[in-house]
């Protein structure tokens, strides 16, 4: 992502090494973001093993997932308590411009397809009714 657009690096700078945690509410894993301009890394993570972040985001992953494909807004899930932040929000919120700043959205964090089984659970999840994303 950095490669291919480089004033990514520029707008990054400053959250060198920033660790942000996405913890899909009730499951047993998380995702480590660390932020580094020339080789940063997403870790799949047990949840009770997991190091601390400098940020923690968490949300049930219906919600995560939209707000990764662009679909939902972050600020909507977060202002209607879907979404919670606990931290240092300054390197998510840098991530989150940078990325909106390129025309580009979450998932081009990922250089790699979603595996079709977890893609068809997203889905399976997505078609749930809103109501039951707060159970």
């Amino acid at each position: 992502m950095m490669r291919s657009n480089p004033d990514l690096v520029e707008r990054l700078k400053d959250c060198e090494g920033a660790r942000i945690m996405i913890a899909p509410r009730s499951w047993p894993l998380v995702f480590l973001i660390t932020l580094r301009i020339r080789c940063g890394s997403i870790e799949v993570l047990s949840a009770e093993t997991a190091a601390s972040a400098d940020v923690r985001v968490e949300a049930p992953i219906s919600v995560l997932w939209t707000i990764f494909e662009g679909l939902e807004d972050g600020d909507t899930a977060f202002f209607s308590s879907d979404l919670t932040i606990e931290g240092e929000v300054a390197s998510l919120l840098a991530l989150r411009n940078a990325i909106d700043a390129a025309g580009l959205n979450w998932t081009a964090l990922v250089p790699v397809p979603v595996p079709r089984t977890f893609a068809r659970l997203i889905d399976r999840l997505r078609a749930e009714p809103r109501q039951a994303r707060h159970a």
